[in-house]
């Protein structure tokens, strides 16, 4: 049996801090977890957003700009072809783009990293959508058979990541790509709204910033590096030799079948998001 008058914990030099010594793991978990889940520094989540808010409003101002310079080269019965290079550098810097349609057949398009229908488009005047590439913030406005899309790239979602396809925000966010988009709100996310207030989709800020990934998943493996610490300590303070080798045996057994559980249900998520455990492909 294990003798626990000499189990270190026990001992009268070391009875002062035995308690909170073995509270350690449990306490290194609940802090990586209220990190982790932006429970200690959540106003620093709405001071980011309220400027993610700002940015998008900033967008919308120049895409109405732009729209309102093709609107007008459409209803003079101009060549829309002839205002593309002086928006060509807009379009790659925020994540602007543009189609137009007549009798809902497709006559203009700033690029070819967006590609929709008008019945994926549908008729609100702004609307927000997911298409094959990724999320936009749309706005339409119709012109008699003339309908003008523009477009707003928030985030790139791909089926198959490389070097050149990733997911990503578009870069004037500054998100990270661990912060997720909802297109209803939940608890814990941050709505966002077009510049007329309408609401348009929420964010879930896991992981937004570096310290929310790398510190909760350096207190969680410390965690765990203690809890092993402890019961390999106990060994020694294991009198007989088969209960040792039984106590030892189910350690191991225990060891492999959490190591199981982590790998198959990612626990905990956070050290899962390391580009350690989540590389690129």
């Amino acid at each position: 049996m294990i003798n626990l008058r000499h189990f270190p914990f026990n001992s009268s030099k070391s009875r002062h801090y035995s308690y909170e010594y073995l509270l350690i793991p449990l306490l290194l978990t609940l802090c990586g977890y209220l990190i982790g889940h932006n429970m200690l520094f959540a106003k620093y989540d709405r001071q980011h957003m309220a400027q993610i808010q700002r940015t998008l409003h900033q967008k919308e101002q120049m895409l109405d700009q732009v729209m309102n310079a093709f609107a007008g080269c459409v209803n003079t019965s101009q060549d829309p072809f002839s205002l593309h290079e002086t928006y060509q550098a807009l379009y790659e810097e925020e994540g602007l783009s543009l189609q137009i349609f007549q009798f809902n057949n497709l006559i203009y398009w700033s690029d070819h990293s967006v590609s929709a229908s008008p019945s994926q488009l549908g008729y609100q005047p702004v609307s927000f959508i997911r298409l094959p590439n990724g999320w936009y913030v749309v706005h339409q406005r119709q012109y008699g058979n003339i309908r003008i899309a523009g477009f707003i790239l928030i985030r790139n979602v791909y089926t198959i990541q490389n070097q050149f396809l990733v997911n990503e925000f578009q870069k004037k966010f500054d998100l990270p790509a661990t912060v997720n988009i909802s297109t209803r709100q939940v608890d814990d996310s941050f709505p966002l709204y077009d510049i007329n207030g309408n609401y348009l989709f929420s964010m879930i800020l896991t992981g937004m910033y570096p310290y929310q990934i790398y510190l909760p998943a350096l207190l969680y493996l410390l965690a765990i590096f203690m809890v092993i610490h402890i019961l390999c300590h106990m060994v020694p303070y294991i009198r007989k030799r088969g209960q040792r080798i039984a106590y030892t045996a189910g350690l191991v057994v225990v060891t492999l079948a959490a190591k199981y559980i982590c790998q198959v249900y990612h626990l905990p998520l956070v050290v899962y998001e390391l580009k350690l455990f989540n590389p690129e492909i």
